[in-house]
């Protein structure tokens, strides 16, 4: 059993944690999504496409950048009380995960996606149940549209309409029932070598929240009822971060592709997410809860604003299998100082090397051919 000092390092450093949890998994679909497949088998005749193309099961492994550097925390700091002379600690990630890729398309022009990843951390977590537990990303669906190019610029657009089922414990702690988001996206080819594109993607969700605040796992000690002032006891009902109502994530991109079967992604995201308002909190002489601050004051920070950036180098090494190395990026526009994050690198960078097996290319091979 963990101590009272240790158990609520533990908590303060959820965030810290959640962020780097959260960046696995938006740069394992960022990525997914972003870079152009190349190198694939295509059908030789319209009537040889499979509704299935397209379709993928990855497996990578990754770290965050800063797994090998302490960071310092301040005398006095909430997530050091015990240490007035400051420390530094480290807070490393090494995980690998799974991912699950499949579509299905109608015809040239709609299909439909989904994206889903199964994780495991080898390093010690800061808020899972127990070491090296399996963790689930959100499912996400989406009814996609391949685009229209006008003709005479050669901007092409298209656009997707997203739903996310709560699969993952972030979402099931805030009670959310499901996400929806339409997104659209503009881009340009360019006659570059193999190929050149800029494009520049915008996409707005709704989260349908029934909590207002993240919620951690009902107690089952009889201490730790509503009534307890023990307040460890509160750390372990509610981390007190606010949840996302909806957010707009937009951003620009590159895709150069210098040979055939290599492409190079960069791409910057901005979002800004929207915060459910803040509720008042008043004593209750009944039920004394020491150690929590009241406050008649609703008037807080009602967006929380994100940044980061992708790059990646993706090699298709043979038609079925290819590989992607990239660094992905996200975090909080401004640190706890009030300073901006720079960010292309920062705490939150987490480093990534990733296998993908198409599953129309895997199919032609194994299946035997008839005989002429």
């Amino acid at each position: 059993m963990r101590s009272a000092s240790s158990f609520r390092h533990s908590i303060a450093t959820f965030s810290r944690r959640f962020a780097a949890i959260l960046t696995v998994g938006v740069s394992s679909l960022a990525a997914a999504q972003a870079v152009p497949s190349i190198g694939k088998a295509e059908g030789s005749a319209a009537n040889d496409k499979v509704p299935w193309r397209g379709s993928q099961i990855s497996y990578g492994l990754a770290m965050s950048a800063l797994s090998v550097t302490p960071y310092y925390i301040e005398p006095g700091a909430p997530t050091n009380p015990d240490a007035p002379d400051g420390v530094y600690m480290y807070n490393a990630y090494v995980g690998h995960r799974l991912g699950l890729m499949p579509e299905w398309h109608f015809n040239d022009q709609f299909y439909l996606g989904a994206r889903f990843f199964l994780s495991q951390e080898f390093t010690k977590s800061d808020y899972t149940t127990y070491k090296n537990e399996f963790e689930a990303s959100d499912l996400w669906l989406d009814a996609a549209w391949s685009g229209w190019k006008e003709p005479k610029t050669g901007i092409k657009m298209s656009g997707s309409l997203r739903f996310a089922l709560p699969t993952s414990k972030q979402s099931q702690a805030v009670g959310r029932i499901m996400n929806i988001g339409p997104g659209i996206s503009l881009s340009r080819a360019f006659p570059v070598l193999s190929g050149l594109v800029l494009g520049y993607g915008a996409r707005f969700t709704y989260r349908f929240n029934r909590f207002q605040t993240a919620h951690m796992q009902g107690p089952s000690i009889i201490q730790c009822g509503n009534t307890s002032g023990d307040p460890d006891c509160l750390s372990i009902m509610s981390n007190g971060q606010r949840a996302s109502q909806f957010d707009f994530f937009h951003g620009p991109s590159l895709v150069f592709i210098p040979h055939p079967r290599l492409s190079i992604y960069l791409g910057f995201y901005m979002q800004y997410a929207y915060l459910p308002p803040l509720s008042t909190t008043s004593s209750d002489p009944n039920t004394p809860v020491p150690n929590l601050t009241l406050h008649d004051d609703t008037t807080g920070p009602k967006w929380r604003n994100f940044w980061g950036a992708n790059i990646s180098v993706s090699w298709q090494t043979w038609d079925t299998v290819g590989f992607t190395l990239g660094a992905f990026t996200f975090d909080s526009q401004l640190d706890t100082q009030g300073r901006y994050r720079f960010p292309v690198f920062n705490r939150s960078t987490v480093v990534s090397i990733d296998m993908s097996v198409d599953i129309e290319s895997l199919i032609r091979n194994i299946k035997p051919k008839e005989k002429s």
